[in-house]
């Protein structure tokens, strides 16, 4: 499908992308933008290109953040060798000082800074003057103008009943005073009730997708799991460690501690929080001092996020992205949570790039990776 513009921007600015897009939609103006996170997917190299071929223009969100987005400068480059250079503009969403590489590619184009240019009128203009079209808005007014020529007189008499319509005898104003206090206090009554109703359903919202950057206000990481609905999953922490299951000593008194789940991490880190000696489990307090929702994962878990191919992918490019720590280490064992039942003193890992899973002793260091539900 062809666009009139293709938008080229980094996630971290998509408010700003939003404004455009509505002011944009208002004029009837189509455009291609990534929302949903095509880079992550494997297929994306294809979906970009065509998409830059396919519309008329391109519009470049200069910033901070596109600058260090790889895949923006790529999107730009190959833009530059697929259409005229009149055909791309940049548009500067806040001071941060251009690339030397970028000041050279748009070294003969004339750019706008959001500053002296809001968006609204005169990017909008620049866009509509690019695709040779004027603006929707030019219709109404002429039709504002039609009614506003009506004869004198018309216009006099319909005032006039305007006025005539605004006399109201003071008792009905006193009558219908009390009834607005009335409604008024039974308003603030209500609100107090139903405030708390109006928050959950404006969280329902909110749905998410595998490779999603997740940040509720309190707790931040990247989605790998989430329900049908994508309004519930579970996501994995930006950064990681490298601890021991339990210390040294704690292994040597061969302890088990029941932490036997294979799918419930949760339930194995509250098993081993509540012990007495839990400071001697380095992973999991690792994992719990990032608040009472994280844990590390059990066996299944880290199945799901690191033996998956497609869920470690998209992870990690939101991760590389957010300039988080990713999944690279070919040599990294991951710990679960989930102890080897037949004996005490070994835990099971996986390692990311062999896909295997093997049980270890609980004092060795391993990389420790937390997780949240949401």
């Amino acid at each position: 499908m062809n666009y009139d513009i293709f938008i080229s921007y980094s996630r971290k600015d998509l408010e700003i992308a939003d404004r455009i897009c509505r002011a944009l939609d208002a004029e009837g103006v189509s455009y291609f933008i990534d929302r949903q996170g095509i880079r992550a997917a494997t297929e994306f190299p294809d979906v970009i290109a065509d998409a830059i071929k396919g519309c008329r223009k391109m519009l470049f969100l200069a910033s901070k953040n596109s600058y260090k987005s790889k895949f923006t400068k790529r999107e730009i480059y190959f833009a530059f060798n697929e259409k005229n250079e009149g055909d791309i503009l940049p548009y500067c969403i806040d001071d941060a000082p251009m690339p030397d590489s970028l000041k050279f590619v748009f070294s003969t184009t004339n750019y706008r800074t959001m500053v002296d240019h809001p968006i609204e009128t005169t990017l909008v203009d620049d866009i509509l003057s690019m695709l040779g079209r004027e603006r929707r808005s030019k219709e109404v007014l002429s039709q504002k103008n039609v009614i506003d020529e009506k004869p004198k007189e018309v216009q006099q008499g319909e005032r006039s009943k305007e006025r005539s319509r605004g006399r109201v005898e003071w008792q009905t104003i006193k009558k219908w005073l009390v009834w607005i206090l009335f409604y008024i206090c039974l308003f603030f009554v209500s609100y107090a009730i139903t405030i708390d109703i109006g928050e959950e359903c404006a969280a329902e919202v909110v749905s998410y997708k595998v490779g999603d950057y997740y940040d509720d206000g309190t707790k931040k990481g990247v989605v790998f799991y989430v329900t049908d609905d994508g309004k519930h999953g579970k996501i994995v922490s930006l950064d990681q460690a490298k601890k021991q299951w339990c210390t040294e000593e704690r292994c040597d008194k061969i302890i088990a501690v029941g932490a036997l789940s294979t799918d419930n991490g949760k339930a194995n880190t509250d098993k081993v929080m509540a012990r007495s000696d839990s400071k001697e489990y380095p992973a999991f307090s690792w994992c719990r001092a990032k608040g009472k929702d994280w844990y590390l994962p059990a066996i299944d878990e880290l199945e799901l996020l690191l033996l998956n191919d497609s869920v470690r992918n998209v992870v990690n490019s939101t991760l590389a992205e957010y300039g988080a720590d990713g999944l690279w280490d070919e040599n990294a064992w991951y710990w679960s949570s989930s102890e080897y039942v037949n004996e005490k003193t070994f835990a099971r890992l996986v390692s990311m790039y062999s896909g295997s899973i093997r049980i270890g002793n609980k004092y060795s260091s391993n990389s420790v990776r937390a997780v949240s539900a949401f």
